[in-house]
């Protein structure tokens, strides 16, 4: 039997399996639990896996198949919080399916996709596939809220020839080649306390200090290069601020994180020359401004050439198993790939449709699980078979 015709023959499979990892609540914090039922179901097919990491954040690594090129397959198995329970249309943990969607926290996001990547792997070994080469699957933990597995493991040594990402896609046809950047900001103002009420104190509101700097912000045009790929950077400010100490006190200091995706061509140290602009602008028309910024978190933007092996055998992949031909893209928001590309290692991103990411009623649609399986398995095959020969050096 060939690897295609075992993921048909086991779809309802692989979809309970989903509808397992879904129903543990991994939110920023408990990815062991879902690390054990994959190390589990791999050790079923004779598949060993090892769990690297401290305490209850845990990466996962199997492999499968020997030689010195080697391709991993990605996946991160947190999720990010539940939201409001009363506005899902399903319990957020129940992965119950309804007209042919999988509803549930990180059913899209992406759980649907890894258990996608684990029946790749499965159905490579268990119909002898010819790989001539290392095929590795990676979970990672902590992706939503730092990328910190696939860092851990990219600095312990973690290697490969080009790696395959299973995050949802806005369709379900389409390869991601890039992503937009990240810089996040600590910000803070400083004022002077005061009663509210005091006819003698006037006080300095650092609140009212940070409102005008944010307003400003929301508004700020940023220095980037267009690229025909790349969508233009978005700049949050104020998506979580901390102030005051009692109703009857002007504050005295207030503090906001501030939430940047960086467009091509952009860096952490131009958008904060374009950041202190705008502050130099405040200092000069209120002399009681005072902030301090620091920076908490940079990923630059990344992009692979299209001309890469990976992107070959994905896009091949993608036609044959769905029949329409991939268009590229750059992602507006960050993934494992970003890291990876960094470190040397071509990462594109395809897989399973679904919507209501980060959101209530987040879904999977339950057809695409297969069908990612297939194309995964489809691409792993052809890239160890060394077909394609692209240098990038030259």
């Amino acid at each position: 039997m060939d690897f295609l015709t075992y993921l048909d023959k086991h779809e309802k499979d692989l979809v309970k399996f989903a509808q397992a990892l879904v129903r543990i609540n991994s939110v920023n914090g408990n990815e062991i639990e879902v690390a054990r039922i994959i190390q589990r179901k791999l050790k079923k097919y004779g598949i060993n896996s090892k769990l690297l990491g401290k305490g209850e954040r845990k990466n996962l690594i199997a492999q499968i198949g020997r030689g010195r090129k080697s391709l991993i397959l990605n996946g991160h198995i947190d999720t990010v919080p539940l939201g409001d329970p009363k506005k899902w249309r399903f319990p957020p943990l129940s992965a119950r399916i309804h007209k042919g969607r999988m509803y549930g926290r990180g059913a899209c996001d992406m759980k649907g996709g890894v258990a996608s990547l684990v029946f790749a792997l499965i159905a490579l070994k268990e119909c002898k596939a010819n790989l001539e080469g290392r095929l590795m699957l990676v979970l990672t933990w902590g992706e939503e809220t730092g990328l910190f597995g696939i860092k851990e493991l990219l600095k312990k040594g973690l290697k490969g020839d080009a790696a395959i990402i299973a995050e949802p896609m806005s369709s379900i046809k389409n390869i991601e080649i890039g992503a937009r950047g990240v810089l996040r900001l600590d910000l803070e103002t400083r004022g002077k306390s005061a009663h509210s009420g005091s006819l003698s104190q006037k006080g300095v509101n650092a609140v009212t200090k940070m409102a005008k700097l944010l307003l400003e912000l929301e508004n700020l045009k940023p220095r980037y290069k267009k690229h025909k790929l790349f969508p233009p950077p978005r700049i949050s400010p104020g998506t979580i601020i901390e102030a005051g100490e009692a109703i009857n006190i002007i504050p005295d200091k207030c503090k906001a994180q501030m939430d940047c995706r960086l467009s091509y061509g952009q860096t952490d140290r131009s958008l904060l020359q374009d950041i202190q602009k705008v502050i130099n602008r405040i200092k000069r028309q209120d002399k009681e401004f005072r902030v301090r910024v620091r920076k908490s978190c940079y990923i630059p933007p990344t992009i692979i050439d299209k001309k890469e092996d990976i992107v070959k055998v994905s896009r091949k992949a993608v036609k044959e198993i769905l029949g329409s031909r991939s268009e590229l893209e750059v992602s507006g928001g960050v993934t494992d790939g970003a890291p990876m590309v960094e470190k040397g290692i071509p990462a594109v991103v395809f897989g399973p449709s679904g919507n209501n990411i980060h959101s209530e009623n987040e879904y999977v649609e339950v057809r695409s699980l297969a069908k990612m399986a297939k194309a995964y398995a489809l691409a792993a095959r052809e890239f160890l078979k060394g077909e394609y020969r692209y240098d990038r050096r030259a």
